[in-house]
């Protein structure tokens, strides 16, 4: 029997995934912003032959932007283009906002970047959970949870569309007859939702892979439901394996409720792993970056996604108090309350332990581990039917990248889960996903 391949996507978090990264005694703090920085991690990307470097983002600063940095102080298309220009295979995923963007603006930048890359580019479409986003764009409240989701679905709808207007052999260049595209291959866009009205000429045509990957990453029903209308790829926060099976599962009945074949949606949950020569090293590193967390930074991050009171969370040297869940906001949390209460229990963690495992920022557990524990629980995962492969979250960059790649890689590719080139040149290539068939509005009214 063929061993499944393992896909495998590596975030760029600014120092890393850890609150505390910043804080590590061999970090250049003013060289995490700078374009050095981000080309050495896309080369060193490259070099691992990942799927994708991922650019995360977060519209909202940390509460106390003295302690912990931004999770990506650049525009993420900006940063893109740069990582692209200094790569030739590895895809680039960047985080956008489906809430406070135009699609028309949306569709012309990522189009730009996926025609200009040769193909390379993904967007992870988020519906932005922070409450104050809203006033940053002008408005007197954040926008509802359930409008947010029927914003995405219109957003990729219309995305599609327009991405779609244009036929693959548009362009003829005929100097004699005067004719540079083909005007039957462009048809104008006349699109009317509840919540975005385009109507006219798309203006970029499409890449060498069609259009952009879409990536999706929220695990409430209405975000599995978006995933599964709409979705090549989706980055899952779900430490649990038994959890991500389920979690998948349902992802791929969705797609097939949907006309579509479940095997092109790949399932990326987080990983963050600490590395060592031994697991004593490894533990030694991970308990070095969590002390480097900014406790009451961390604690009101966790509150604002809760949408409950820090003091609900204490006291820290103990667990989860059971009744936290009286006191969140369970219609917009649920999903990262189950996660995080799942992941506390199973380990049996103080809040301050939580907050450790966590890296002081989302449900992804941080893993000490050695190279070969982490490609046995990696293998484990994938074999269980939990993922199609992972998300690599580092710890602290670009360390743990670099530890990744000289040390992992080639333990994956040892067991055949692992490329050991490149044998496409586009993103939709490496993961093996085609072009999105037209099946049914994806709006849920008009």
């Amino acid at each position: 029997m063929t061993r499944p391949r393992m896909h495998l996507s590596y975030a760029f978090m600014g120092a890393g995934f850890s609150a505390g990264a910043w804080r590590m005694p061999y970090l250049d703090t003013a060289a995490v912003d700078s374009r050095a920085f981000l080309e050495n991690v896309a080369r060193l990307t490259e070099r691992g032959l990942f799927d994708a470097l991922f650019i995360a983002d977060a519209l909202v600063p940390p509460d106390d932007i003295t302690q912990a940095p931004p999770l990506t102080p650049h525009d993420p298309a900006i940063m893109a283009a740069i990582a692209s220009a200094v790569t030739e295979r590895v895809g680039i995923i960047i985080t956008v906002s489906t809430t406070y963007s135009h699609p028309f603006n949306l569709a012309r930048r990522l189009a730009s970047l996926d025609h200009l890359s040769g193909g390379r580019i993904g967007f992870n479409a988020v519906t932005t959970a922070s409450p104050k986003a809203g006033a940053l764009f002008g408005l007197d409240a954040h926008v509802p949870h359930d409008v947010r989701y029927e914003q995405q679905l219109e957003m990729l709808e219309v995305l599609q569309e327009l991405w779609g207007s244009w036929d693959p052999d548009y362009h003829l260049g005929d100097k004699d007859a005067g004719v540079f595209h083909r005007p039957e291959a462009i048809r104008t866009v006349d699109y009317q939702g509840r919540h975005f009205q385009v109507n006219g000429m798309f203006t970029v045509g499409p890449s060498p892979q069609g259009q952009p990957v879409i990536v999706q990453s929220g695990a409430s029903p209405a975000g599995r439901e978006v995933a599964g209308r709409t979705a090549d790829m989706v980055f899952a926060a779900q430490p649990d394996m038994q959890e991500s099976i389920a979690l998948r599962r349902d992802i791929r009945e969705r797609a097939v409720r949907h006309g579509r074949d479940p095997d092109t949606i790949k399932i990326m949950p987080g990983i963050c792993p600490v590395i060592g020569g031994t697991e004593a090293e490894a533990k030694e590193r991970w308990a070095e970056l969590g002390s480097y967390i900014p406790i009451d930074s961390a604690l009101a991050f966790l509150a604002s996604r809760f949408e409950c009171d820090v003091e609900d969370l204490l006291p820290l040297d103990e667990p989860l108090s059971p009744s936290l869940a009286g006191k969140i906001n369970l219609e917009t949390s649920r999903s990262m309350y189950e996660v995080v209460t799942s992941l506390s229990k199973r380990r049996n963690l103080t809040v301050r332990e939580l907050i450790w495992a966590l890296g002081g920022r989302w449900p992804h557990e941080v893993l000490a581990v050695t190279p070969e524990q982490l490609a046995d629980q990696m293998e484990e995962w994938l074999k269980a039917g939990a993922c199609d492969g992972f998300n690599v979250l580092p710890g602290a960059q670009p360390r743990d990248l670099e530890a990744f790649v000289d040390h992992v890689v080639p333990e994956l590719q040892r067991r055949g889960l692992h490329r050991t080139e490149y044998t496409g040149s586009t993103l939709r290539g490496h993961l093996g996903v085609p072009l999105p068939a037209r099946h049914e509005p994806l709006r849920t009214s008009s």
